[in-house]
């Protein structure tokens, strides 16, 4: 995933038996589950597929299986059961944030931004939801495609205020100052970013070469211009 674009994809382990599931299918099936987060971890897609089927068949009550289901069929840009596992995930948790979320990115990516943001608050209004500055990125990256551009820096700093180490916000930050016309704003947001993202470490000189040379990846190319202008402000 490049610099600027989600961070909303995270497999978290569960062991949970869901009402209804013996015991020992509820364990086979958290085995199966465990397996295909390792060969996600990989990038290894079919296997990892296989693996949460064979869990989704042993124990279809679970709401983290049909999300890191959700999660393969994206990597596979297959949106429409992407889509569909997500919102299986929703329906067996109506507070299931982190399917909220990846709702929210995946409604971002075909740039119907409404509907993201729509999901992405969704995520943000549960309270128990462990990493809300997930959903808060993708709610500020969703408004400034919007041009709403207060309620994105809002977004970004609700992020960063929950992660204070989370330099890919301060890069979209970065874009909204440079929107506003707050260009000293833009300008130390940006240094923050390099200054704060390990592959760089306030290396400025590196990240401009990198941009140039087309190695920092980022969703528009746009985007990319912006940043080279904010680099010499």
């Amino acid at each position: 995933m490049g610099l600027l674009k989600n961070i909303s994809i995270v497999i978290m382990v569960f062991v949970l038996a869901s009402c209804g599931v013996s015991k020992e299918r509820a364990t086979q099936a958290q085995a199966h589950y465990k397996l295909g987060v390792s060969y996600l971890s990989e990038n290894n897609l079919q296997p990892a597929f296989l693996e949460f089927q064979k869990a989704i068949e042993l124990n279809p009550e679970n709401k983290e299986f049909y999300n890191a289901l959700g999660i393969v069929y994206l990597r596979l840009q297959d949106t429409t059961r992407a889509e569909e596992s997500f919102r299986k995930a929703t329906r067996i948790d109506d507070n299931y944030s982190e399917a909220f979320n990846n709702l929210c990115y995946l409604k971002y990516t075909q740039r119907q931004y409404d509907k993201a943001v729509e999901f992405c608050k969704k995520a943000i209004s549960n309270p128990l939801y462990p990493t809300p500055e997930k959903a808060y990125h993708n709610l500020a990256k969703t408004y400034y495609r919007l041009k709403r551009y207060d309620e994105a820096e809002a977004s970004y700093w609700e992020a960063i205020r929950r992660s204070p180490a989370l330099y890919i916000s301060f890069y979209g930050l970065s874009l909204v100052y440079n929107a506003k016309r707050e260009y000293g704003k833009a300008s130390d947001a940006l240094d923050k970013a390099i200054e704060m993202d390990p592959k760089y470490r306030g290396d400025k000189k590196r990240a401009e070469l990198d941009m140039r040379a087309g190695r920092f990846d980022v969703e528009e190319p746009t985007d990319l211009k912006d940043l080279l202008d904010i680099l010499h402000y």
